[in-house]
């Protein structure tokens, strides 16, 4: 966890409410419903490069690909950080106190297996509203070359609750909106503060419902992946009376 995501609602209109005058010209930000985000794609984030910079959106690659690395072309990369050895891991311990980045989704999904297949449920809040995983950015560079060719991000991760722990023994951090300014400061970097804010990270509550398996292939996009089994089983025998 967290292998794969949905994004529906529009970060900017989302990250207006809550940055108020604050994010860089998110009206330019073109948004594109999202209902299988996997690894190595392009996702909407939001990043604050220096304390004095506003906040903005960019398209960074979900999985990290360390400063250090040869190859920035191939390879998922690291997609998740584990919260608490985050800040011990050398891969994520510089992001972890410059480099932190909010990603907004309106649900995740997560696999039960059932004999020798797996079958796919989707996670979102409660109050079906979308929330935001704590996440690191990495901006790569190729010593000798300059700026690598791509920016890229993950998404920390904490236990599971138990509403979901059936499914999977991990979950994302969830940021409260509390939290959200300091998160992203780059500014902070005392590991005691950025410990109480993974420690104390959002209880919202989540609930989960089982879907189709039209979401199992990453090359699948759109509505259907957020269908119940039984709804799309009827809408295809719908479509063959037709």
């Amino acid at each position: 966890m967290c292998g794969r995501f949905c994004l529906q609602t529009p970060i900017a209109n989302w990250a207006q409410q809550h940055f108020p005058g604050f994010v860089d010209e998110i009206q330019s930000v073109e948004h594109v419903g999202r209902f299988n985000i996997a690894p190595t794609q392009n996702v909407p984030v939001l990043v604050k490069a220096e304390r004095s910079s506003p906040v903005s959106i960019s398209e960074l690659r979900w999985g990290v690909l360390p400063s250090w690395s040869a190859d920035h072309a191939s390879g998922s990369g690291l997609i998740n950080a584990r919260s608490e050895t985050v800040e011990l891991k050398p891969t994520f311990k510089d992001a972890f106190t410059k480099r932190r980045c909010l990603v907004l989704t309106d649900g995740f999904f997560e696999w039960k297996r059932e004999g020798r297949r797996r079958y796919p449920y989707f996670i979102e809040s409660a109050h079906q509203k979308p929330f935001v995983m704590a996440g690191l950015w990495e901006e790569p560079i190729k010593h000798g070359i300059g700026e690598g060719a791509a920016r890229s991000f993950a998404i920390l991760t904490k236990t599971a609750s138990d509403a979901i722990s059936d499914l999977h023994d991990r979950m994302p951090v969830i940021l409260d909106s509390s939290e959200y300014e300091t998160w992203l400061d780059p500014s902070i970097q005392q590991l005691s503060i950025l410990r109480d804010l993974l420690r104390t990270s959002s209880q919202e509550p989540l609930c989960k419902r089982p879907v189709s398996t039209f979401v199992n292939q990453v090359s699948n996009e759109g509505p259907q992946c957020l269908e119940g089994a039984e709804e799309r089983q009827q809408r295809e025998v719908q479509q063959r009376l037709f």
